[in-house]
This record gives structure tokens, sequence and C-alpha cells, in this order.
């Protein structure tokens, strides 16, 4: 991965609290401060990609690369690694894994001709799988790949996740339904807890993962559209990571995709899988043989669900994360926080602090210029 690293200001403090690098889970503070993941080469400039809270003496190493094939997401690769300064506390993201799948055994061999194309093209094939739980997943395709030949100790459900995605869920279905799209959607998360040594030194670490499965009837069958998206690797030493789970989730909910980034992107896969799937009906005796109704579902409509599929994906992410928008009093502008804590302040700097202690005030404790923002109606 290429190394960026991100300061807002020149000369920042690197006050993160001691007590997180030592261990402890419930510090009376999270000083922070927004570092950027940038898109060097998909565009004709640099574009913000993503952007993320952390603590202000952490570095930060990212990659994005574009590359065509596969299926209809997998046009960017995004990923990155952020570390404590000993090293010792990690968290890394890692790639969506996109599959598709169908019912209908002659869709399943067309799907295999348009995978055979892209390999005499030198290019990425979709996999063809059924949709699978998170723990499925975890178990059979990530754990094996990011961390070959290491053993699961556990996998384990993660709850609030799971209840965000039972209320979400239905109103997405619906959302779609009024636009003309007879979506059914599954989703699940889990993680999967791993003991071992890395560098001589016991760790224990998360690897997590959220599946969706996106069920859309054409003709007498069903077409699926399959994601796992949320892959994040969290790592601390041996005995405490349970202790850092409000931590990883505080920093996680902070990880925000820029809009303009991806609109871009959602373009592009537009302009290409449109064309693609138009290609690929035009080769396929199998999908020509199913009549207009087919050709309108491939062709026309696939904008359209390209853009809900996308839509529906932040606004996914907005819940699960369990972010709340504050304000800034004096300058009118919102920000995207953790709601695991009930006081936020901001000052000019771009630095941010969380607490949950009624009477901390930064300006008594680390000197004036810190404003309290305000929770957004």
């Amino acid at each position: 991965m290429t190394r960026i690293t991100f300061l807002a200001a020149i000369g920042w403090a690197a006050t993160f609290l001691p007590s997180v690098a030592s261990g402890e889970s419930n510090p009376p503070y999270y000083r922070l401060h927004q570092v950027k993941i940038i898109d060097q080469h998909g565009f004709e400039r640099p574009l913000t990609a993503m952007t993320m809270l952390l603590p202000t003496d952490w570095t930060l190493q990212s990659n994005i690369a574009f590359a065509l094939g596969g299926c209809s997401g997998d046009l960017v690769q995004t990923t990155f690694r952020a570390s404590s300064p000993d090293g010792r506390i990690v968290i890394e993201m890692f790639p969506v894994y996109y599959w598709q799948w169908s019912t209908d055994p002659g869709m399943q061999r067309a799907m295999q001709m348009s995978n055979q194309t892209n390999r005499n093209f030198g290019r990425k094939p979709c996999d063809i799988a059924a949709p699978m739980p998170a723990a499925d997943f975890l178990r059979r395709v990530e754990v094996p790949k990011l961390r070959p030949g290491k053993p699961i100790a556990a996998i384990e459900g993660i709850p609030d996740t799971s209840a965000a995605l039972a209320a979400e869920i239905p109103r997405a279905e619906a959302q779609a339904q009024r636009l003309g799209l007879h979506l059914r959607i599954q989703g699940d998360a889990a993680r999967a807890r791993l003991n071992y040594s890395l560098n001589g030194e016991p760790v224990e670490e998360w690897i997590t993962a959220l599946t969706l499965a996106r069920a859309q009837p054409v003709l007498q069958s069903v077409s699926y559209s399959n994601e796992a998206l949320k892959i994040f690797a969290l790592r601390a030493p041996q005995g405490q990571l349970a202790g850092m789970e409000h931590f990883f989730k505080l920093l996680l909910s902070t990880l925000r995709v820029d809009p303009e980034w991806q609109a871009r992107v959602t373009q592009v896969l537009i302009n290409i899988q449109a064309g693609e799937s138009k290609a690929a009906m035009d080769r396929s005796k199998i999908i020509a043989q199913a009549g207009q109704e087919q050709n309108r579902i491939i062709t026309q409509g696939f904008s359209e669900r390209q853009r809900i599929q996308d839509q529906t994906a932040r606004e996914f992410d907005q819940t699960i994360r369990g972010v709340a928008t504050y304000r800034n009093p004096n300058t009118g502008e919102t920000v995207e926080l953790s709601n695991l804590y009930n006081h936020a302040w901001s000052n000019p700097l771009g630095e941010y602090i969380l607490s949950d202690n009624p009477n901390f005030n930064p300006n008594i404790t680390l000197g004036r210029g810190w404003t309290e923002l305000q929770p957004a109606k």
C-alpha cells in the first residue's frame, strides 16, 4: 500500500490518550482529527474518496485501485491500515466482495459464459455462488484469504449491527418498490475472533463482515446480487481486544464516503456495466430466448437499479455506523460523529473531542479554543 499522510494543520500535538495505547477501555475523552483517503489516479484530478477521524498521533496507509471486469461493484478496490504509534492497535479495511447467483440453471450458464469472456480478455470474472450469511462468508472466503493458516477461535454475531439491518431493510425494500423495483433484501453481520502470534507477541483480532443479498425476480427465476462489506480487521494485544470494542466502534463510525467521489464512481459503473450487460445479452442465446421482458430488465433498467443499490448502500451505511449529526453554533457547519458519546467539541485546527463526562471541559483541561457542538435536529 502507498503511504498517504493527511494533516489538516501542521503542528498538531500527538495528545491521544495514553490510556488507550495501554489498553484501558474507558478513558475520559478522545482527541481526534480528520484524515482523508485520496483517490490519486481514478479521475482527472485527485479526489477525496473517504474521510475518517483518528487519534492525532496515529498513522494511516491507504490505497485505491481501479480494475475492469468482475461484478458490478468491483471497479474500485479500497484498502487502508490505521495504527497506533507503537503499532500494537490496528484497524484495517479490505475491499467489498461481490458475487452473483440465479436460481435458473440457464442463467447460471450465461454467467459462466460471461466470466469466460472476461478471462479471455485478461479480466477478473464475477464469482458465482449462492447467497451466504456473514458467518459462512468469513469461514469460507475472507478469513482463509486474509489470514491463511490462522485458526478461527469463534464466530460471533454483532447484535447492534444486526438490529440496525433489521430496521433498515424493510424501509429500503419499500423505497425500491415505490420506484418499480421488486427487490427483496437479506442482511447479516458477524465477526470472527482469531488468536495468534505476530512478531513474537500474542494478539487478538476480530475480522468483521456484513453480507447483503438483493433478490430480484426475472421471469420464472430469481437473480441475486450479493456483496460482503464492512470487512475490517481490528487487532489488539492479547487480552485487550474486548476492552477496545467501544473505541473501535467510535473510529469506524466516523468513516464516511465522499458524496462527490461516490457519484463519479457510480456514473462510471453505470456506463461500463450497461454496455457490458447488453453485450452479454447479445452473446447468450439463453438470455435472448427469454424474450423482450428479459431484455428490458437487463438493459433499460440497469442504470436505475445501479443508482438505487448505491443509494441503498449509503443509507445502510449511515444507519449501521451509528452516527449523529452535530452543528457548530459559531460557523453553522455540520459533522457526523459517533452517537456513543454525549458531548462533542471542535477547535479551529479541525480536531474533535468526544466525551461522556458532563463535567469535562477541554477549554479548562487543554486550553481555550474549543467549541461545544450541538446535536442537529
